[in-house]
């Protein structure tokens, strides 16, 4: 499955939790379909690496949690 059709479909998602899913990277396209996402949690994943680009695009995110995983940069 190719990150930018993970959600096609539900652009008008407005929160979403990843917490607990193992996951690694965060990538520039993963969220870019998700306009109008205003929360979002990827809490206890096991996240070392973060694109600078990944929440390009999310002009109404308020509110992220990271916290929990392995980074050691973040740069919003």
């Amino acid at each position: 499955l190719e990150e930018r059709k993970l959600f096609p479909c539900i652009p008008e998602l407005q929160m979403l939790d990843l917490s607990h899913n193992r996951l690694k990277y965060l990538t520039d396209e993963v969220l870019s379909s998700l306009r109008r996402l205003r929360n979002i949690s990827f809490s206890d994943n096991h996240i070392s690496q973060m694109s600078p680009y990944a929440l390009i695009g999310l002009q109404r995110l308020q509110f992220i949690d990271l916290s929990n995983n392995k980074l050691s940069e973040f740069h919003p």
